[in-house]
């Protein structure tokens, strides 16, 4: 490990060296917290990104005793395991050197699902968990959960368990619940892992955002689909089946109450005398325990109405008949046979005309039920929680009458069945700055989206509706290039290869995308991964691909694996498709750009030596919601419908090859099969780490071109690489080019000035010793020390030879 210098805080790296992106990376992560507000910085992949935020962040809070916590929002199981790996390697190194109370008491605490924090075996057995969990913890059940009751004084300080350690730590030696004990204790914590919808979801996030003081800071470990999180925490679908199940629940509700009439009118005439005085949302919702989440307020807390329940409520007889009424217009809707897009307030008139029910009625559904539930002790509450995405609609509608759309879509997206009841009414949340916007609202600013994939980072900030203080995407600093990006637009008969035509009438391309996989895996060892725009699109050619003999041919080189639409078995796929690259058997994973394993999965090293993109994912031909969002933006932030379609299946297609490199030694090529990639507007969103990486003898090639490309690239990439004297000062050369972004418009021109560079007296006096170049960590330690004077001087021979240039065209 070693102590560096980042600006004046000294921060405990947790080994010998640091890449030049690295040291940057703090640098600009430390201003954005002095500045006291929120950025967006890129790291490359293989850069180590939680190590470096770690590093600079518990280096800034142990030297800022106020501060804190860290918030590390992640988006998957697979990130969530991978972080807590890192904050142990972060933490460990610094406990070695430092004699800080901080680092002897470091506490953090991860907050798991109800799933996979559950030690419960009567609840594990049960098919759905949180449910489950939820009827051992209301207040009033006869039959509690002996582990909810009880909390551990404190966390185990000193050490970052892993998850396994953490549950046994809590359950077998306190004898309490993970899950609702990491929330109790989380203010004992100096960093704390979650999930992104533990921030920013307006009912699983409450918990959290109450507790954090202003001084926290905020880190999403992965931003890339943050805006899109953030539209899903508040969007939802209504089947046939579950409109049935409410209009079931309302009919439960009223038997009960007719024999709570019968037999407990002390509790309905105290339930009638409470809500006379007076009672709001806000008062209902801090009844609730985080285990009953579903019960709450769906709309962002500053949103909500700050009136009392209305008069018209008190009754229930009324608050069921609304409730039915609500039940019955949606049945109509589900009769219809033509697919129809509201927004809000036509939703809301329609109601007003048909049933005369007013919105600010409909805003206090969910909390007048949930009250009704609390007051006369309901315990049997499966058969209500169908009824509570009828009353979020209802609550979300009322409350937001520009940023939402209801779709009612012929054919339910995750069926492929056609019928009523695989019908759906989907709400559809169009605005990722209403979620985002409640971290403002308990006024935390230092917030830093990060990530690998996440350009053009403008496109976050607008979207999202912030300011950041500063954004910067970082370009992978190497003395050769460890990716291979190519745009393989045209098959081996010339023809377009291309996603976007159908592939039942563009043979051609389904033909040529078999040649294409099928000859890679012939030169490519261990792992490649090949992702396509949709699963339809996936076993269409996959099946197409079986009748040519495609499939024989790759089976001939690797195995095949294919992704599920079940993320559990696509989990299960993906240790076995690494399992085997492990035991020296070549393999081919199949997937989904939208589906779970572009999600945060770890394909660096011999898992990923190709990644290749068999189309371009164009999630807005065959979503309306997609659709309909490009145009809100477009209404309300001014961005064209064409900038953020083009952003959104860039980020889509970027997400598969994020996960690719594990260090700067690492390397693999990445296959854009789609000629619309080499379009300007494309080519400039993808990340700056892989943009800097594409020549004009990487476009528009074919298949037979891509092949040769790609034996070349690992016929060098397998040789060792030596630095030499040139190569290091080389190396730091490239380091400061890249920093100050200049870029030289040819080789030519590039070699004229490094030949200037090496003439000059402060270039022949830097001290090189062998010992300097032998390794890559050597070459490492040589620019971090060099820094300083090749700024200096660079810049000055930079402004001289231009000069010189400029004099010469002059003279000619």
């Amino acid at each position: 490990m070693t102590v560096f210098k980042i600006y004046d805080l000294d921060v405990i790296f947790p080994y010998e060296s640091m890449y030049p992106e690295q040291k940057e990376y703090m640098g600009q992560l430390k201003l954005s917290f002095d500045a006291n507000g929120p950025c967006i910085l890129e790291l490359p992949s293989g850069c180590g990104k939680n190590i470096t935020v770690f590093s600079l962040v518990l280096a800034y809070l142990a030297t800022h005793p106020n501060m804190g916590p860290l918030v590390y929002g992640v988006t998957s199981i697979a990130s969530f395991e991978r972080v807590i790996r890192d904050l142990q390697i972060v933490v460990e190194a610094r406990q070695k050197v430092s004699d800080l109370d901080f680092d002897k008491n470091f506490v953090y605490v991860p907050f798991l699902s109800r799933e996979l924090s559950c030690v419960n075996s009567a609840v594990l057995n049960k098919s759905n968990i949180p449910l489950s969990c939820a009827k051992l913890t209301f207040p009033w059940t006869e039959t509690k959960c002996p582990y909810y009751s009880n909390t551990p004084d404190s966390l185990k300080s000193g050490c970052v368990q892993s998850i396994e350690d953490f549950k046994i730590f809590i359950s077998e030696e306190n004898h309490s619940c993970p899950f609702h004990s990491a929330r109790r204790l989380c203010q004992q914590a100096q960093v704390v892992i979650c999930s992104v919808e533990e921030i920013i979801s307006p009912r699983a996030g409450a918990s959290l955002r109450g507790k954090l003081p202003s001084n926290s800071i905020i880190v999403f470990e992965d931003s890339n689909s943050l805006d899109s999180i953030c539209c899903n925490t508040m969007s939802f679908n209504i089947s046939k089946p579950n409109i049935d199940a409410a209009q079931s629940a309302v009919k439960n509700a009223r038997n009960f109450l007719a024999r709570a009439k019968e037999r407990e009118q002390e509790k309905l005439q105290a339930s009638y005398k409470k809500l006379k005085a007076g009672l709001k949302i806000e008062e209902v919702d801090n009844f609730l325990n985080d285990s009953l989440d579903v019960f709450k307020h769906p709309v962002v807390k500053e949103h909500r109405s700050v009136r009392n329940i209305p008069g018209t409520l008190r009754n229930p007889d009324v608050l069921l008949g609304r409730i039915y009424n609500l039940i019955q217009y949606l049945q109509t809707i589900f009769e219809g046979v033509d697919e129809t897009c509201q927004t809000s307030s036509q939703f809301l008139s329609d109601i007003s005309e048909k049933i005369f029910v007013e919105p600010e009625t409909l805003h206090f559904l969910t909390t007048a039920f949930t009250n009704f539930l609390i007051d006369l002790q309901i315990t049997e509450i499966d058969t209500y929680v169908p009824l509570f995405a009828v009353l979020d609609l209802a609550a979300i509608v009322s409350t937001y009458e520009e940023n939402i759309t209801i779709f009612y879509d012929a054919k339910n997206p995750n069926s492929s069945l056609m019928n009523e009841r695989n019908k759906v009414l989907q709400l559809a949340c169009l605005d990722a700055s209403l979620a985002f916007s409640q971290l403002s609202t308990v006024d935390i600013k230092r917030i830093v989206l990060t990530g690998e994939t996440i350009s053009p980072l403008n496109m976050y900030s607008q979207i999202l509706n912030f300011e950041p203080t500063s954004m910067v995407d970082y370009t992978i600093l190497t003395p050769r290039n460890n990716i291979l990006p190519i745009v393989v637009a045209r098959g081996t008969d010339q023809t377009l290869l291309t996603s976007a035509t159908d592939l039942s009438k563009n043979l051609n391309a389904t033909n040529n995308y078999g040649r294409l996989i099928s000859d890679i895996v012939k030169i490519i060892p261990d792992g490649v991964i090949g992702f396509f725009p949709s699963y339809p699109f996936m076993y269409e050619i996959i099946e197409m691909w079986n009748k040519t003999g495609v499939l024989k041919s790759i089976l001939d080189h690797k195995l095949i694996f294919i992704e599920s639409q079940q993320p559990s078995k696509t989990a299960l796929l993906i240790d076995n498709y690494k399992r085997a690259i492990d035991n020296g058997r070549g393999c081919v994973f199949f997937g989904v750009s939208t589906g779970a394993s572009s999600n945060g999965i770890d394909f660096s090293g011999a898992y990923g030596r190709c990644c290749i993109l068999f189309g371009l994912p164009e999630p807005q031909k065959i979503n309306s919601i997609i659709k309909s969002r490009a145009e809100f933006l477009d209404k309300q932030f001014q961005i064209s419908k064409e900038v953020f379609q083009i952003f959104n299946s860039i980020r889509i297609a970027s997400s598969c090859f994020s996960k690719v490199l594990s260090s700067k030694s690492d390397y693999s090529i990445i296959l854009l099969a789609d000629p619309r990639y080499e379009k300007e507007d494309y080519i400039t969103s993808l990340p700056a780490w892989v943009r800097k990486c594409i020549t004009q003898n990487q476009i528009n090639q074919s298949v037979d071109d891509a092949i040769d490309q790609a034996k070349g690239f690992y016929l060098k990439m397998t040789q060792p690489f030596k630095h030499n004297k040139e190569s290091i000062v080389l190396n730091g050369f490239q380091s400061w080019c890249d920093m100050y972004d200049i870029r030289f418009n040819n080789k030519e021109e590039l070699a004229d000035f490094v030949r200037f560079t090496k003439t000059k007296e402060e270039t022949m006096r830097l001290r090189i010793d062998e010992s300097d170049y032998k390794d890559r960590n050597s070459l490492s330690d040589w620019i971090n020390r060099n820094w300083n004077s090749l700024d200096q001087f660079l810049n000055k021979f930079h402004n001289e030879w231009a000069l010189t240039k400029r004099r010469e065209m002059e003279l000619a």
